[in-house]
């Protein structure tokens, strides 16, 4: 694997931090054979598609310390190479998915990675609970249109903390609702961050919210009333 690609982003990239990635891959194929956890496997692809596209966005951050959130992580992206990067970081993995939750679980036993808890249930009833509000980032990757997302992930974000939303393709929609949403959220739009993948591998775009003020009591609402009503 050539972790050149990496290095122009984190050039102290270590031996150890390598050999985790390397580790996280071989499992990823392996464990991908058994259930499905993503259709993306050629190596290159992996190292571009999930690794850089997983740190890209937080390259000018320093995530040691703090307490991030990845809601609907699937097969781990974007929270374990964050892990891998910012090993001082404590990180917390939502998913529905038993077998996706079991699949984090099992890379963080192989690669010791002893920053990640995992939480298996849904954005929208653990907000209302122990993590409402807790976390000084929020990140999701490719997780649900804006007028969604955004009302079932503002909530677990503390006051001045971050919300990160990772896409690819957005249409003219969802950028108007990144505006008008985010202020029913009492989120502020503070960057948007349009990419190029290296070799042409596709486009991304990741906007940064500020969390401004707490969140109505109401929010997020049930799953069912998103879908039928949203923002």
């Amino acid at each position: 694997m050539n972790f050149n690609i990496l290095k122009e982003i984190f050039p102290k990239l270590s031996v150890e931090q390598e050999e985790k990635f390397l580790a996280f891959y071989k499992l990823l194929i392996e464990e991908n054979k058994k259930y499905n956890l993503t259709t993306i496997t050629d190596e290159e692809d992996v190292l571009i598609k999930h690794f850089y596209d997983s740190i890209y966005p937080f390259k000018n951050m320093d995530l040691n310390g703090k307490f991030v959130c990845d809601v609907g992580s699937g097969g781990g992206f974007p929270l374990i190479p964050l892990a891998i990067i910012f090993p001082q970081m404590q990180g917390a993995a939502i998913d529905s998915n038993h077998k996706k939750i079991h699949f984090i679980n099992l890379v963080c036993k192989n690669l010791k990675l002893h920053n990640i808890k995992t939480y298996l249930g849904r954005a929208e009833t653990l907000a209302h609970g122990e993590l409402r509000e807790s976390f000084d980032l929020v990140t999701a990757r490719a997780f649900a249109p804006t007028n969604i997302e955004l009302e079932l992930l503002s909530p677990l974000i503390k006051v001045s903390g971050l919300l990160i939303t990772l896409k690819s393709k957005v249409n003219e929609a969802q950028i108007k609702d990144e505006n008008r949403i985010s202020k029913i959220l009492n989120l502020k739009v503070v960057n948007v961050l349009n990419f190029h993948l290296p070799n042409e591998a596709g486009e991304r775009r990741v906007v940064t919210y500020l969390k401004m003020r707490e969140n109505a009591k109401k929010y997020p609402r049930d799953f069912s009333i998103i879908k039928k009503k949203p923002l």
